[in-house]
Order: structure tokens, then C-alpha cells, then sequence
């Protein structure tokens, strides 16, 4: 397997790994030969590139250390919680309570993991990078503690902090957050505080 950016897919390639769209349903499933109309539509979906199986790459294959529906339930669930937090500044504790069991499903999954080889890209366009990076982060800092003898408790700890860490970006102007162009200095200076916000 290998990761084709989307400008650079052709017809006939082999897609190795399922697509989903913004609610978590499956664009392209794996082992779906993509065609030259998807491309424009996983762009519209804000992939900036997939995973394809060809014989350049038929032996390469790293291993996730969570599956792709674990992080697609967290990205959704933190989601929730940004969105709702911005609309009425309050926090679900159902949706808590669920982050806390996926963090427990990270921390087993990455447990159970013969090799800690990591093979994290975010396939998903700005719109979602806090999420996804989020979760990323989550299944780093826990590999690390895993490397580190941290017991259970602790690498608990040190997830859930991962995966809320950006959280203060709430209450970053979403202009700023998403601007494209080069942020002032006023704009960087407002950004850098977001570690130091909390809800």
C-alpha cells in the first residue's frame, strides 16, 4: 500500500483502505477501483490523498493502531463537543462519558499491538484536522506511555488530555482559525493562547 495524493490518483488504481464522508458514511470501500469522476469528489470531501494497493506497494503494509472506526466515532464525539460548546457553552456529559470508553478502546487496542509502528496521515482536509489531529495525538501520547511501563491509569490520563487539547480553540474567532492567508501578529499572538483556555 501507498499513499497517492488526490491530484495524483489515476483511473484503475485500487483504493486500500474505506473513505468516509463528513457522517461517517462509507465514500469508497476498500478494494473499490477508483475512477476518474470520484476524484473530483473525494476533493469535495476534502481528501487530500489515499491509501492504494499496486505493485509498486504490495508488501508495504503498516499497521494502524486503531482501526478506522474507533477513530471515526471519536473524531464525531469530539466533534459534538466542540459544536455543542460553541452553540450553548455547555459540555454533554453523555458525550464525555463516551469519550472516556473510546480512550479505554485506544489504550487496549495499542496494548494488544504487537509493534508499535505508527502510520498516522491525515487523509481529511482542514475542516477536519482538529479532530482527526486530536485523535492522533491521543494514540501517540498513549503509544508513548505504553513505551514508557505507564500503567492503566495513567495512560487514561494521558488520553483523554490528548484528545481535549485543543479545545481552547473555542474560543479562537473561527475567521482566525480558518484563515488561509498569513496571520498577523495579533492573530498568532491570540492563537498561541488557545493550549491555556479551558471550558
Amino acid at each position: 500500500m501507498r499513499y497517492v495524493r488526490v491530484d495524483n490518483l489515476k483511473d484503475g488504481m485500487i483504493n486500500y483502505k474505506p473513505l468516509y464522508g463528513k457522517n461517517n458514511e462509507i465514500l469508497l470501500n476498500s478494494g473499490a477501483v477508483i475512477r476518474e469522476s470520484y476524484i473530483p469528489k473525494l476533493k469535495e470531501h476534502g481528501y487530500y490523498g489515499i491509501y492504494v494497493r499496486d505493485f509498486l506497494s504490495e508488501e508495504v503494509v503498516p499497521a494502524d493502531l486503531i482501526d478506522d472506526n474507533l477513530r471515526m466515532r471519536c473524531v464525531k464525539s469530539i466533534k459534538q463537543i466542540y459544536h455543542q460548546f460553541e452553540k450553548d457553552k455547555t459540555i454533554n456529559p453523555k458525550i464525555t462519558e463516551t469519550l472516556k470508553l473510546y480512550v479505554n478502546e485506544i489504550i487496549d487496542s495499542i496494548l494488544a499491538s504487537e509493534e508499535l509502528l505508527i502510520n498516522i496521515i491525515d487523509l481529511k482536509s482542514y475542516d477536519d484536522y482538529t479532530y482527526f489531529h486530536s485523535v492522533n495525538v491521543t494514540v501517540l501520547a498513549i503509544a508513548l506511555g505504553v513505551k514508557l511501563n505507564y500503567n492503566r491509569n495513567i495512560l487514561y490520563m494521558i488520553g483523554m488530555s490528548a484528545l481535549m487539547h485543543d479545545i481552547g480553540k473555542i474560543f479562537i474567532p473561527k475567521e482566525i482559525i480558518n484563515k488561509c492567508s498569513k496571520l498577523t501578529k495579533e492573530e498568532f499572538e491570540l492563537i498561541k493562547k488557545h493550549p491555556f483556555k479551558r471550558i
